[in-house]
């Protein structure tokens, strides 16, 4: 604080200059004290000069001002150089490490065989579990990513060679995610239909590989199945109720074995369907899923699974189709800015497509449930 005085009819004008700096910028305040000036007066010799009393300085509260500077300086934080909080996968490096690390356990008798599993498909209907609870606290659909990214795998599968007897090749890929922390994970059904010779194994997002060795509980109905894998320290996500229509809705999945790949959309409307006396339930969402994406969790916003994806259906226009009713095949202009990639017989044709809409179906978390007794 810098002070400067200035003497003037009997009164003392004391300038205050009071610098404060908070972060990268600083706040100047300036105020006048006036005070009395007794001791500029003109008084007799006889008499001595009085003093003027030094004023007391009274402690006050920080301004607004002054507050949310400070705040500003305690919250703002530069990343470091180089720092970068995108994760980078390799998918066809993932998925060679993985296919050659479940043959590993394969030819080690580590997975459970395909036979096997086809019988404990068909036995076992319902299973006991202990299931965490769901969180109440609303998150960011970064929060859910990051608390999703720790329970989603990738399942996949080998195959025999028929005529290399004792070799294997990469199988089918979808997807699933832990329901306990010693290893019990649930995917759709479907992903276990027409077995061949063929051994089972999830992987995390590290990489690790851990294959599946039992079957808990199946339903060729509600397309859902339980199963365990080796290990512990899994994270289990938790079960939620259905969520209303328009609620926000988020999916981890594998599409296309692209893995780990994050879509986010809304519940659009709950459907049921009778065919053959049976009864089918379903939630459709608008987040995007495909091929490679069954099984995958249907989170809320507080990272609750209230559904597993499961399929999708083309709503398609009479636009574009011959007078056969066949689409036509015109191709289209190459997406490359390469004029010479139009004539390269290699070169993808893309067809007119007479999809207007894909309506992507989910089993709602309460015909899960139906599956799981709790312990």
């Amino acid at each position: 604080m810098k002070f400067s005085s200035i003497a003037h009819d009997g009164f003392l004008w004391l300038e205050s200059i009071v610098i404060m700096k908070s972060a990268k910028r600083s706040l100047a305040l300036a105020t006048l004290l006036l005070v009395p000036a007794l001791c500029f007066a003109e008084t007799p010799e006889t008499v001595p000069a009085v003093a003027a009393p030094t004023p007391k300085t009274k402690t006050k509260e920080p301004d607004a001002v002054t507050k949310l500077l400070e705040r500003l300086g305690e919250e703002a934080t530069v990343p470091e150089a180089g720092a970068d909080p995108a994760t980078y996968i390799d998918d066809e490096k993932f998925q060679d490490e993985l296919t050659t690390r479940l043959i590993d356990l394969a030819k080690k008798n580590k997975c459970l065989a395909s036979s096997d599993i086809q019988k404990l498909l068909l036995s076992r209907k319902t299973c006991q579990l202990s299931l965490p609870p769901p969180s109440t606290k609303a998150l960011t659909p970064e929060e859910v990513y990051e608390r999703a990214a720790q329970s989603v795998m990738v399942l996949c599968s080998i195959q025999a060679l028929d005529d290399d007897p004792g070799e294997w090749e990469g199988g089918r890929t979808a997807t699933a995610w832990a329901l306990t922390e010693d290893g019990v994970m649930i995917t759709n059904r479907h992903v276990f239909e027409d077995l061949k010779d063929e051994r089972f194994g999830v992987a995390n997002l590290k990489g690790e590989v851990f294959p599946v060795i039992d079957i808990l509980a199946a339903s060729t109905q509600t397309d859902i199945v339980v199963f365990r894998v080796a290990g512990k320290g899994f994270t289990p996500l938790p079960l939620s109720r259905d969520e209303k229509i328009a609620s926000w809705v988020g999916v981890l999945s594998h599409p296309g074995s692209q893995f780990f790949s994050f879509t986010q959309g809304f519940v659009t409307r709950y459907t049921k369907t009778n065919e053959n006396g049976r009864t089918e339930r379903w939630m459709s969402i608008t987040a995007d899923f495909a091929s490679g994406s069954s099984g995958a969790p249907v989170l809320n916003k507080y990272g609750a699974v209230v559904g597993i994806a499961t399929t999708t259906e083309n709503i398609d226009s009479n636009e574009g189709l011959d007078e056969n009713g066949d689409i036509e095949e015109t191709p289209r202009k190459p997406v490359a800015k390469d004029e010479d990639l139009a004539d390269n017989p290699e070169y993808p044709i893309n067809r007119p497509s007479s999809v207007q809409m894909v309506v992507k179906s989910t089993i709602p978390s309460r015909v899960i449930l139906e599956l799981i007794r709790k312990k």
